[in-house]
């Protein structure tokens, strides 16, 4: 019986956009925003601001969203989406990073709001986030919070979760 139900939610889970791994996920960096405003030049996929290297527990990451602050990017949720996760984080070489914070927003609603990411261990902002059954809309935010100076916010490995939930699978 696991075995069938797992298959028939991998097909579901496939033909609404999301991958085949033990959590299926979509990757925001592949999706469309419905809109978006950024503070300062413009909104950045997989490329970084003067070549500024980004990396993500010391190793290069190669998957984000450089959105200078103040930034909003609003996106779709995909149907059997169930969670956000990303991590927030500033190009690694930025000799005098500026101070913002994350916030995301599902349907207008604040769902989560990050200290500054100053305030984190090794400036990385771990993001994880439940989605509301029946939501339509992410708005990820990051304010500027002081100065508005070198905020060269990044959204690292920003993904919607298809997360199957422990009692569907007994």
């Amino acid at each position: 019986m696991k075995t069938i139900l797992a298959l028939i939610t991998s097909i579901t889970l496939t033909s609404v956009g999301f991958s085949q791994t033990n959590i299926p996920t979509k990757s925001i960096i592949e999706l469309k925003p419905v809109s978006y405003s950024v503070g300062w030049a413009d909104m950045l996929v997989n490329s970084s601001l003067d070549g500024l290297a980004v990396q993500l527990d010391g190793q290069p990451c190669i998957e984000y969203i450089l959105a200078h602050a103040p930034s909003s990017l609003v996106y779709d949720i995909p149907p059997a989406a169930t969670h956000f996760t990303a991590v927030g984080i500033s190009p690694l070489e930025l000799p005098n990073p500026g101070t913002w914070a994350y916030i995301v927003k599902v349907d207008r609603k604040v769902i989560f709001e990050s200290r500054s990411l100053q305030s984190y261990q090794n400036k990385q902002v771990p993001i994880e986030v439940a989605i509301p059954k029946g939501s339509k809309r992410m708005e990820l935010i990051v304010s500027e919070m002081k100065d508005g100076y070198a905020d060269h916010s990044i959204w690292a490995k920003p993904r919607f979760e298809a997360r199957l939930e422990a009692a569907k699978m007994k």
